[in-house]
């Protein structure tokens, strides 16, 4: 069987196979505020992956916004901390292709 033939038959077995899609990326964002809704600047938004070594964290703006991209799927620990404020953490999983909002309400220490 001569090298064209081989390298087409090689083709054709490669194209045949299944391929898994690549894990899917996404935004995550959200807002943080006190017990009367007035928006919470400078807070420290950490989002923990329970499963892997992955690790981003965020400052809230001016409106209490955040928002942090290129998050893998998977179940994550997002921690909420800033000074004056009882820290919280929530356990929450980030679906391939979906684009959560977070909604934190921060308690006065």
């Amino acid at each position: 069987m001569s090298c064209f033939y081989r390298c087409c038959l090689l083709l054709v077995a490669l194209a045949s196979l299944p391929w898994a899609p690549a894990a899917e990326l996404t935004a995550v964002r959200g807002v943080v505020h006190d017990p009367q809704h007035r928006p919470i600047a400078g807070a420290t938004v950490t989002l923990r992956a329970a499963h892997s070594d992955f690790l981003v964290s965020d400052k809230t703006n001016s409106n209490g916004e955040f928002s942090s991209s290129a998050v893998p799927p998977g179940v994550y620990l997002v921690t909420v901390a800033q000074t004056g404020f009882t820290t919280t953490t929530q356990s929450m999983t980030i679906a391939s292709g979906a684009t959560p909002v977070l909604h934190f309400e921060l308690q006065v220490a």
